[in-house]
């Protein structure tokens, strides 16, 4: 994704502002200074493609035709100013985050147990017992699928995910 991005350009610092917000959750505040600049409300510029692209795919994952999404590009490009529209686009989707670490050893699987904490139910659970990879993955999918809820599962900084969070089980 080319040029673009939110003016004045940069990304919110997660966990800022006065509410506490889960891991990977992203700020929609960034602090500058003394003062804090509200990043939602600026003009996304650039981007009308992909949130309308975005946008569709979200209302076919409505009618049951889910998907997923790979947004891509350069470190800076505005891949999570992108996301953090659409979550401002769709407020009554119900948005869970998680996030790969850059860690020479990183947790493992962790972005499921980012997603654990703020979806709970079986999948937190499972993850609490230290339940076999394949269970957690069912468990999201049978937690993300419910009939009547828009679910849409952010997870960043996928580059540095290892073969454990990559690999998914099959439907079946």
């Amino acid at each position: 994704m080319p040029g673009g991005g939110r003016q004045p350009g940069r990304r919110p610092t997660p966990g800022s502002g006065p509410e506490k917000r889960p891991p990977g959750w992203p700020g929609h505040r960034l602090v500058v200074g003394a003062g804090e600049v509200d990043t939602v409300s600026m003009q996304l510029l650039e981007r009308g493609a992909a949130l309308a692209s975005l946008a569709e795919y979200a209302h076919e994952a409505r009618h049951g035709d889910g998907r997923l999404a790979l947004v891509a590009g350069e470190a800076g490009v505005g891949k999570s100013a992108l996301v953090e529209q659409l979550q401002h686009d769709l407020p009554d989707a119900r948005w869970s985050w998680g996030a790969c670490d850059g860690l020479f050893t990183p947790r493992p699987l962790g972005p499921l147990l980012d997603l654990s904490d703020q979806l709970g139910g079986e999948l937190e659970d499972l993850c609490r017992a230290g339940a076999a990879r394949e269970d957690l993955f069912r468990a999201l999918l049978r937690q993300v699928s419910q009939p009547g809820t828009l679910s849409v599962v952010v997870i960043e900084d996928v580059h540095w995910a290892d073969t454990g969070r990559c690999e998914r089980p099959r439907r079946g």
